[in-house]
């Protein structure tokens, strides 16, 4: 009889940890200082008859959901470093792990989750769905546009990050998906070997970080980031002018992309980069932030993993907001959780809703629903 056991890493567990991500994502040597535990992130653990077998860690943090005048941002657990040893694998050992992290966010009170997916049919079967992905843009140097640049360019040394945090909160607050960066997100996201960091403005209205590295190669831009479109135009000059001495230059732009909708040239590639899954973990406190509809709306919501989420709810206005509450009302609509949340995070039209997607009663009721959770550009500038 095998015997899985899910539980939360502690301190004892730094080695067994370490052991399991250097030889699913390493040499198979652990490093010389075993993992650290921080206020940032909570580890997990799966064992096999008494023997780790699985290890994934919950990063703590924040989101905006764009089009939407949330009071505060949502609350969300992103999924990273899942990790199952060969051995252990095709037993059901990361499936227990998978199940246990949603239980696990649910109790703590987040709204949605995260995750970078190695392959997402597999994470479809814990209710993720594909929302979301940034462009990375190639262009050959001397294709890209020309501008003015009156604003003043100076470096900005790593310990100086809290000068980038205005523009970029106001960034990803035009985004959905994208984590509020705390300090330790900032020094997360910076790693440890920290790029050349260029901002334009003052205050700060873009910035760009990247490390060149020969001649005429291609320059690689970390993170592009601007609060105004004259920030914007201006990082694209410093850009050209930093990149004179190389044949390509790439950068990631979010899925509504200035540059692909005005300055597009011959010899210009995109590629989808880094797609993001998101799921639902709590569909009443989610709604709970919503603008209400004008008429009450009933949902139901088909969620195999974390049965608190079925409903039928019943959504309508109240003296203090929306209002979400359990019902016996027949739904006006039935969903899968993975088309929830891509309506929740903004991934979806009404028109791919329409094409079989809800099981419609009340198709104004839908309309409804999309109102309050309009189409949004989903993009997620954090790694984990």
């Amino acid at each position: 009889m095998v015997d899985l056991e899910f539980l939360k890493a502690k301190e004892e567990h730094r080695a067994a940890l370490s052991y399991i991500w250097a030889h699913v994502y390493g040499n198979g040597i652990p490093p010389e200082e075993a993992y650290s535990f921080n206020d940032g992130e909570t580890p997990y653990l799966v064992t096999q008859n008494g023997e780790f077998a699985w290890a994934a860690v919950i990063v703590h943090y924040n989101v905006w959901r764009a089009g939407v005048p949330l009071a505060q941002p949502w609350s969300c657990g992103g999924v990273g470093s899942v990790a199952t040893l060969t051995e252990y694998r095709n037993k059901g050992v990361s499936s227990l792990g998978m199940r246990g992290l949603l239980k696990e966010m649910f109790a703590e009170g987040k709204i949605i989750s995260s995750l970078y997916p190695f392959r997402e049919s597999y994470y479809r079967k814990f209710g993720y769905a594909t929302c979301g992905y940034r462009w990375s843009i190639r262009v050959p140097t001397h294709r890209l546009p020309t501008f003015a640049c009156d604003l003043p360019v100076r470096r900005v040394m790593p310990r100086d990050h809290h000068l980038l945090h205005e523009c970029h909160t106001a960034m990803v607050k035009k985004l959905s998906g994208s984590p509020v960066r705390s300090p330790e997100l900032w020094e997360r996201r910076l790693g440890t070997k920290p790029p050349m960091i260029l901002a334009i403005g003052d205050p700060i209205e873009a910035y760009f970080w990247a490390s060149p590295k020969e001649f005429w190669g291609t320059l690689e831009v970390g993170e592009f980031a601007w609060s105004t479109p004259r920030g914007y135009e201006a990082a694209l000059e410093v850009l050209r002018g930093l990149a004179s001495n190389q044949s390509f230059v790439t950068w990631p732009e979010p899925p509504d992309s200035l540059f692909l909708s005005q300055h597009v040239d011959q010899g210009v590639e995109a590629n989808i980069s880094r797609p993001t899954m998101f799921r639902v973990i709590d569909v009443a406190q989610l709604v709970s932030t919503l603008p209400y509809p004008d008429h009450p709306v009933v949902i139901e919501i088909d969620d195999p993993d974390l049965p608190e989420n079925r409903g039928p709810w019943r959504i309508y206005g109240g003296p203090h907001g929306c209002l979400c509450q359990p019902t016996t009302e027949t739904p006006d609509l039935k969903m899968s959780i993975h088309v929830f949340s891509q309506l929740a995070m903004g991934n979806i039209t009404l028109a791919q809703l329409q094409q079989g997607l809800v099981e419609i009663r009340n198709l104004r009721a839908l309309k409804e629903l999309v109102m309050v959770l309009p189409q949004a550009s989903v993009c997620c500038m954090e790694f984990f």
